[in-house]
């Protein structure tokens, strides 16, 4: 057991994410909302079910484990209010996501800050945004015209999110590590 622990702390982490875990349930009617919307332009998705998260830092470049473990267990609960429902590309992964953003509290904004302070974080484009993604599609399927009709018809109703755990996940979006937040 203790060689176990020993080797852990010893890996090297390379391109990681350090993530709020959500409970999707809070959001299973909104994105059957959606779906349903989706097929009824007749627009090809994929709803993304596993691991739903709202991004704290995605760390570049390699780091031992315990240190982004240990910069991990100085980050409290955050509670994130919903601005509204965003369609954002991805431009790691080449794919337009449909997203719920949310208010970038100071909370949040220093807690980034604080990672900054530690590691090589990457930046979207216009700064920090927080969001659950809930649909990847092809890039440039779901025209703006289209996306504000879902807007229209889906409405305000975007969930309070108060997540229960820090996550960090490893290149191949698996969690490798999680705590509950206080």
């Amino acid at each position: 057991m203790r060689l176990k622990k020993f080797l852990n702390e010893l890996k090297v982490m390379e391109k990681t994410l350090i993530a709020f875990a959500v409970d999707n349930r809070k959001f299973k009617d909104l994105q059957s909302q959606i779906e349903n919307l989706l097929k009824e332009y007749n627009i090809n998705y994929k709803i993304l079910t596993d691991n739903p998260h709202i991004s704290v830092a995605q760390i570049v470049g390699k780091h031992p484990k315990d240190e982004i473990i240990r910069a991990m267990h100085k980050i409290n609960l955050v509670k994130f209010k919903p601005k509204e429902l965003i369609k954002i590309y991805g431009s790691y992964t080449k794919k337009d996501y449909i997203t719920i953003g949310y208010r970038a509290n100071q909370v949040y904004q220093e807690l980034f800050n604080k990672m900054r302070e530690q590691f090589i974080v990457k930046l979207f484009p216009d700064g920090m945004k927080p969001h659950i993604s809930l649909f990847s599609l092809v890039p440039n399927v779901l025209s703006n015209e289209i996306f504000q009709e879902i807007v229209k018809k889906i409405g305000k109703s975007l969930p309070i999110i108060k997540p229960k755990d820090i996550v960090l996940f490893n290149k191949m979006h698996n969690v490798e590590f999680s705590r509950r937040v206080k």
